[in-house]
């Protein structure tokens, strides 16, 4: 592993940490305010679907992972927050909203550049596929975990005004350390050189991405569904779900680590519905949260086992990065999306907060259903395939 190839993983994980720090505790101070859930969902949705929209246009198709638009857009969090402060807005709800966006917007395709970093390591050779994959899932974990521990621990610390201080001067930092990446040809300078094969004659990318999209979907609910469950029908403490959630993320950070097998779609599959029967059906809250383990290491090993597919695929570079890209559009905007509609569709009704595990179980179950379809019938491809660019 060359000394570039590691200086790119070591920025993906200070940028996750922080922009995962700035959500964390945006998200907080909006729940306190306004006491809804559903901005949660909204955040990561529209920080989501902007640079989609974005990368969707054709002038501008590539154009925004480059590393000076990245740049700009540090750039601007950072003169937005010197605003809030010298204005005294900090504590306005649409100001916290408008960050936590800004910041969701910058995550998502600061982890997209990165993504078509580890591909472009893989098509030279520098790394091989699955330890790409695993590699890259690895330090978005550890980047993540630090991250939503520091935003917390800080908002705790310190004033809000305070805390958008900590914002202005990482996001300066962090614009810095965005000069240090290594340069590469960008997506939109290889459109002009490589000749893009016909649509009959390109590879699909149907299955791989819409794994990650049913993890997505799967971890999303988790997260939405879970403190509900635990805290309205079991009467559980916040302890134990901060400890559900840690032991998810060492499942998952195991699914990095460790090598994957043949059968890793089969394992995963069983392991999200134990996991989820488990965690339901346990009335012991110590025994119920060890089956976060099974779930956090399932729903990892799918998404890295599928982006590992597209990364050993021989299809074109600009479709593979397509697909990349496109599958973290869809993983970000179900997996906010989705569950928080839900949410909102249940809270119609009165009914007993039970619902919620039920709905877990339920959506880990059809996951796990399509999991095993798309696996098993990985050489049926649809005519138009999903995250390819037809243009």
């Amino acid at each position: 592993m060359t000394s570039n190839v590691i200086k790119v993983y070591a920025l993906l994980a200070i940028t996750v940490l922080f922009d995962m720090s700035i959500q964390i505790a945006m998200i907080w101070k909006i729940l306190e305010l306004t006491g809804s859930t559903v901005y949660m969902g909204i955040i990561v949705s529209i920080g989501a679907f902007t640079p989609y929209i974005i990368s969707n246009i054709k002038r501008l198709s590539g154009k925004i992972y480059l590393t000076r638009n990245i740049f700009f857009l540090r750039l601007l969090l950072f003169f937005i927050t010197l605003i809030s402060i010298m204005t005294n807005s900090v504590e306005i709800t649409a100001v916290i909203f408008l960050i936590a966006i800004i910041s969701s917007c910058n995550m998502i395709c600061a982890i997209n550049m990165f993504e078509i970093k580890n591909s472009s390591f893989v098509r030279d050779e520098l790394i091989e596929a699955s330890n790409a994959s695993r590699i890259l899932q690895t330090t978005i974990q550890i980047g993540a975990f630090f991250g939503a521990l520091l935003g917390g621990w800080l908002l705790k610390q310190y004033t809000l005004n305070e805390f958008f201080s900590y914002i202005l001067i990482l996001s300066g930092l962090i614009s810095l350390f965005n000069l240090f990446i290594p340069r590469h040809q960008s997506v939109a300078q290889k459109v002009n050189n490589q000749e893009i094969p016909e649509l009959s004659q390109r590879e699909s990318f149907f299955v791989p991405v819409l794994l990650t999209v049913l993890t997505g979907l799967h971890i999303g609910s988790f997260n939405a569904f879970v403190p509900i469950f635990y805290q309205l029908y079991r009467d559980w403490g916040p302890e134990v779900l901060g400890l559900a959630s840690g032991l998810a993320g060492v499942g998952a950070l195991g699914a990095a680590l460790l090598p994957q097998n043949k059968w890793v779609y089969l394992t995963s599959a069983f392991l999200i519905v134990i996991g989820d029967v488990g965690l339901f059906l346990l009335e012991l809250p110590y025994l119920s949260i060890l089956f976060c383990l099974f779930i956090g290491y399932a729903v990892n090993s799918v998404r890295i086992s599928s982006r590992t597919d597209i990364l050993k695929s021989k299809a074109n570079e600009i479709d593979v990065n397509t697909a990349i890209s496109n599958s973290n559009y869809y993983f970000y905007i179900v997996s906010g999306t989705v569950p928080m509609l839900i949410i909102m569709s249940l809270s119609f009704f009165s009914l007993s907060p039970l619902i919620y595990g039920v709905a877990l179980v339920l959506i880990g179950l059809a996951t796990s259903i399509s999991i095993l379809i798309l696996t098993i019938k990985q050489s049926v491809k649809p005519a138009q395939v999903l995250g390819e660019s037809c243009d």
